[in-house]
């Protein structure tokens, strides 16, 4: 015997849960669409931001070798020049002949153990006194066989420069002095321009303390700012002690969140004091615009056709309460009728799986109104044990159309 169809209760539930059902599949669908989608923008803005910086990485590290060369042929040179007598004009005139092969070199100056320049490639500066300068005080203090690489400073209102700097040893190996070469920002500006793809990026030279050696892009920040801020995006890098690494964060206090890639600017076989980093970063919120607006338009059309589903679904069940409720009307009627002209008669709705027993059907089976209710186990468990095969032998005989019911 088939198990009764369900009420109408229980479809509702069993309706409503299947769309939960589905919409939390379709959710958990699009929730890892829109992750992967994520992690897919993320995952190339990190590659093409670290490749910029390469770019700018292996463009200044050859500039620095080529420099470092440069000043370590000047101090190899030196003693010869000096035995020659080649001083004063001569000696400034070949330092103005490598200034102008140094690539990025505006001045080029040789300064002895007390902080005079006793040469330059800009006659004017010879016999001024630079002993107060950073790198020059770092030189007499190590005075080590290394480049001297100094913080960038601002000798004339809105020049920045960074000076590279080799020692000059004395006779008797102590600190005799040293030449240095100022870089010039200018020099360096169209090749980090030359990585900017957005608007919304940033990118620079940095030294190893924190001070900005060259900003560009629409809203990078000027040069000589200190962006060393423990637990923000420089701090990190230096902290990791990894050469390149590509972080999420502040560059300062307050500033916005942007994916920078720094690059330490370190090139083989050449001993520094200090590092040049370059930086390359964009704005997070720039990065992910695109994917925001998909996320925004696919949860968008989510919710509708949720909303939609419900609403229909909604509606749906009205519509069958409603019919229900006129079918439930009519058999009252209809039972009405039986009990007026004393028929009995047993009925079973297949879709609703409600039995109807009337009045008079009840009597002759020597029932009370209230023993037997509208279930179809009122029914069934009435059934003699001895007549239930051929009982359910017949229902399905019915069921397949091909003949009646007989009630046994």
């Amino acid at each position: 015997m088939p198990p009764p169809p369900p009420t109408l209760a229980q479809r509702s539930a069993h309706e409503w849960r299947w769309l939960a059902g589905i919409f939390l599949l379709l959710g958990v669908l699009l929730a890892l669409n829109l992750w992967q989608a994520w992690r897919d923008v993320e995952q190339r803005e990190r590659v093409r931001l670290a490749q910029q910086a390469r770019t700018v990485h292996d463009n200044v590290a050859l500039q620095l070798r080529a420099i470092d060369q440069t000043l370590s042929g000047i101090v190899a040179q030196l003693p010869r020049w000096r035995a020659r007598g080649d001083e004063g004009i001569s000696l400034n005139e070949r330092l103005r002949a490598f200034s102008e092969a140094m690539v990025g070199v505006g001045t080029v100056n040789l300064i002895d153990a007390q902080g005079r320049v006793v040469a330059s490639d800009r006659p004017e500066l010879v016999g001024l006194d630079f002993s107060r300068r950073p790198y020059f005080a770092t030189a007499r203090q190590e005075a080590a066989d290394m480049l001297i690489v100094s913080p960038p400073f601002e000798p004339v209102p809105g020049l920045w420069v960074l000076t590279l700097a080799r020692t000059i040893p004395g006779p008797d190996g102590s600190f005799g002095g040293m030449v240095a070469a100022a870089l010039d920002s200018e020099a360096f500006r169209t090749l980090v321009q030359s990585v900017l793809y957005a608007p919304d990026m940033q990118s620079g030279l940095l030294h190893a303390d924190g001070q900005r050696f060259l900003a560009q892009g629409e809203t990078a920040m000027p040069s000589g700012i200190n962006v060393h801020y423990p637990g923000l995006l420089f701090a990190r890098f230096l902290g990791s002690g990894a050469a390149q690494q590509v972080l999420r964060g502040t560059m300062l206090p307050g500033s916005d969140e942007r994916m920078v890639a720094f690059q330490s600017i370190n090139p083989p076989r050449l001993a520094m004091d200090k590092h040049l980093i370059a930086g390359v970063g964009r704005s997070v919120d720039a990065i992910f615009a695109d994917w925001h607006a998909k996320a925004g338009t696919q949860a968008s059309l989510y919710i509708i056709a949720l909303a939609l589903a419900v609403l229909g679904l909604r509606v749906h069940q009205q519509r069958r309460g409603a019919l229900a409720a006129q079918e439930a009307a009519l058999q009252e009627r209809w039972q009405a009728v039986l009990d007026a002209t004393g028929q009995g008669v047993w009925d079973y709705d297949l879709r609703t799986g409600r039995v109807f027993f009337s009045k008079a059907w009840k009597t002759m089976l020597g029932y009370d109104e209230a023993d037997i209710g509208d279930g179809f186990d009122e029914w069934s468990t009435r059934v003699h044990p001895d007549d239930w095969e051929p009982a359910q032998q017949s229902w399905q005989e019915h069921l397949q159309g091909r003949s009646p019911v007989y009630d046994y």
